[in-house]
């Protein structure tokens, strides 16, 4: 569950910025097709609608009708998607008392991620939006300009801009003062408690409050070009066709075969990984107490 607990991963063209104080061109970074939540996954398909699959309880699971998306993103008990049109789509638990999925009223979003309590969007103006909890000073993002994506975790935010620099906003705890001095940063992901950042060079900067992560580890990786975290484990996609793990493997959610040996995304949920194949199938390991890995018959090329 990383990001919006999902991943923000391959690039896409440029669309124009309709900033007042200047007018200029915003380069945004295309959410990756496949994202993992606690429990359920999403997978984005090439025809521009979407499917859910494993933990359904709250809704979150409830995309069939959704069409014309541009963005899908599985978080905590939660799915978020953004249409080609800029409008915003939610489903699954509302947490009643802060109201992270009331982004109906929204528009002229581009990306968005949703965190345990809140959810962030960037506009196509880069400037933010944010819903939900603000206990920690997580949805403090008003001023934010040039930012070109977000990744909410629970009680901090962090924010892209243009030119590959971190924002952070938040508890303290989760990473976020080391997070607002990284720069040449490519991508960036959060987990409930942690802070991540692929560099333009293809190492990873982390940091954060889980006694689980080995955040030296992760900052060994060189040469990548995915990257996913839930609050349990990580595991990198590098630019050979590898992937590295770290973190807790109690349901197998770190050990591969060869299967992976092509895959082309990687997404990590809570105890489980999926990665998808370059013919558009999904595989998965771990915990399956949810059909959360079970993705027979689902195909992103579609």
């Amino acid at each position: 569950m990383v990001s919006q607990w999902g991943n923000i991963n391959m690039k896409m063209g440029m669309v124009f910025s309709s900033a007042a104080a200047a007018k200029r061109i915003i380069k945004f970074p295309k959410a990756g097709y496949l994202s993992a939540g606690n429990n359920h996954a999403s997978v984005l398909h090439t025809n521009s609608k979407a499917t859910s699959w494993g933990d359904g309880q709250y809704g979150q699971t409830n995309v069939g009708s959704w069409k014309y998306m541009n963005h899908i993103v599985s978080g905590f008990n939660a799915t978020l998607g953004i249409d080609v049109f800029g409008g915003c789509h939610a489903v699954g638990n509302n947490i009643d008392s802060y109201g992270r999925l009331n982004i109906s009223s929204w528009s002229g979003i581009r990306t968005a991620s949703v965190g345990v309590i809140h959810t962030v969007g960037v506009k196509t103006d880069g400037t933010c939006l944010a819903v939900g909890s603000d206990s920690a000073g997580q949805c403090d993002v008003d001023d934010w300009e040039d930012i070109i994506c977000v990744a909410a975790g629970m009680t901090h935010t962090l924010g892209l801009n243009s030119v590959g620099v971190v924002f952070a906003v938040g508890a303290g705890f989760s990473g976020e003062a080391t997070a607002n001095t990284w720069s040449d940063i490519d991508r960036i992901y959060a987990t409930s408690n942690s802070s991540f950042a692929l560099t333009n060079s293809g190492t990873v900067k982390c940091d954060g409050g889980s006694t689980i992560l080995d955040y030296a580890a992760i900052r060994s990786w060189v040469n990548v070009d995915q990257f996913s975290a839930s609050k349990t484990h990580a595991c990198a996609l590098k630019k050979d066709g590898s992937i590295v793990f770290t973190g807790d493997n109690s349901y197998g959610q770190c050990t591969i075969n060869e299967e992976w040996g092509d895959v082309i995304e990687v997404a990590c949920g809570e105890y489980f990984t999926l990665g998808l194949k370059p013919d558009g199938t999904i595989v998965g390991v771990g915990k399956n107490t949810m059909n959360q890995i079970d993705t027979i018959g689902i195909n992103h090329l579609r």
